[in-house]
């Protein structure tokens, strides 16, 4: 990856954990962040996970001089996401969830590139991939419902972008998300990103 120059651009890279190993994940996006001129933190929040969970990657953050916290108890999906603006510093926020997996060497540079210090209202959906490999059968449905409808190419995204939106993958300005917020009635899986 060649060395960029954003001199603009502050990111911060926010990680909710819950019941997850993280090690690929920080380690993926912190080679790519310290490979470009751009003023970044990652900071991961642990939702109470167990502690077998917690113990390992407190480890991992602290290697990489990673932001961790653990919370004393379950925010929820929506709570969460929305008490990373009380611990950002940056204008911009990356979310990425916890059991993604960076595909791409281009990734955070492609984020990057669509900053621009004029426009404060900005978010951007990132893409989505299901491995072709089909899962176990506890697997399976949520498999199949992702890879046939939550997976979109960056031509079908960009025809109809307000089409859909997932908190899975996407960088939103700090005074957007501040001004919306996500809905913290909704404590139960799913649909807080609907």
């Amino acid at each position: 990856m060649k060395h960029l120059n954003f001199l603009n651009s502050m990111l911060s890279i926010c990680i909710p954990v819950y019941q997850f190993l993280i090690e690929d994940l920080v380690t993926s996006l912190h080679e790519q962040a310290q490979k470009i001129s751009v003023e970044f933190e990652i900071l991961v929040i642990d939702d109470c996970s167990d502690i077998s969970f917690q113990e390992q990657n407190r480890s991992v953050c602290e290697k990489l001089n990673i932001i961790y916290e653990e919370l004393p108890s379950n925010f929820g999906r929506s709570k969460i996401r929305n008490y990373f603006l009380s611990k950002v510093i940056h204008d911009f926020l990356l979310f990425i969830d916890c059991d993604m997996k960076i595909i791409n060497n281009q990734f955070l540079v492609n984020y990057i590139q669509t900053i621009e210090k004029e426009n404060s209202k900005l978010v951007v959906c990132g893409g989505l991939a299901y491995e072709e490999k089909k899962p176990f059968d506890e697997y399976l449905l949520r498999w199949k419902y992702g890879h046939f409808r939550e997976v979109r190419s960056v031509s079908e995204r960009v025809k109809n972008p307000n089409h859909s939106f997932m908190s899975s993958n996407f960088l939103i300005s700090k005074s957007l998300l501040t001004s919306l917020k996500f809905d913290e009635s909704l404590t139960q899986y799913g649909h807080e990103d609907t």
